[in-house]
């Protein structure tokens, strides 16, 4: 109920957000089943970073209070970040799409509306192991305890961000293997149509 008075309040900025972010998933992910298969698949590979940090902390490699791994850590994410939002720009544009049909260009645009809630995702986990990975060190200098939990998360959260962002590109190749297959195509339709004057 409190939400309900409190939604008609949101400055229209966040409205647009929430109704975009809504309609964006409806149309990419569209059952329950997709939408339960993707946050399964974030859960494994978080708790598989985290299992792989803990490890790496029991043999001595990763501790909570190395600063400079932290910082370079937070660099990393933050080059990442950048990278991000620059290729968020430019996955949307379909530059074939007069080459394309129908039933391709629904296509099309049902992969690149996923890809681009894909790295909405990304950057959210980005901006999430961006101050765990900043406060490592401050927490574990008051709480050895508390901060190699943080760690762990913070490495956890570090390694979802990796392996996600090293899949992106794969999944623009994806994009613009099926955009230029109806370039192609469009092309050798136009060659016959030469051939046959």
């Amino acid at each position: 109920m409190t939400m309900a008075l409190f939604a008609p309040q949101l400055p229209p900025e966040f409205q647009a957000a929430k109704e975009t972010l809504r309609a964006a998933r409806t149309e990419a992910i569209p059952t329950k089943a997709a939408r339960r298969a993707r946050v399964a698949g974030y859960v494994l590979l978080l708790v598989g970073g985290c299992c792989l940090a803990a490890a790496l902390m029991a043999i001595g490699v990763l501790s909570a209070d190395q600063k400079d791994f932290w910082r370079s850590g937070l660099t990393a994410i933050s080059i990442l970040s950048g990278f991000m939002v620059a290729t968020m720009v430019f996955t949307g544009k379909i530059e074939a799409a007069k080459s394309l049909s129908l039933s391709e260009l629904r296509d099309v645009a049902a992969k690149s509306n996923y890809l681009l809630l894909y790295q909405v995702a990304t950057l959210a986990n980005h901006l999430v192991c961006m101050p765990l990975m900043l406060l490592t060190p401050s927490v574990a200098e008051r709480s050895a305890n508390a901060g190699a939990v943080c760690a762990v998360l913070a490495f956890g959260l570090f390694f979802v961000s990796i392996v996600r962002s090293l899949l992106i590109p794969v999944q623009i190749i994806e994009l613009h293997r099926f955009t230029h297959a109806a370039m192609l195509r469009e092309k050798r339709d136009e060659a016959k149509k030469v051939d046959k004057i």
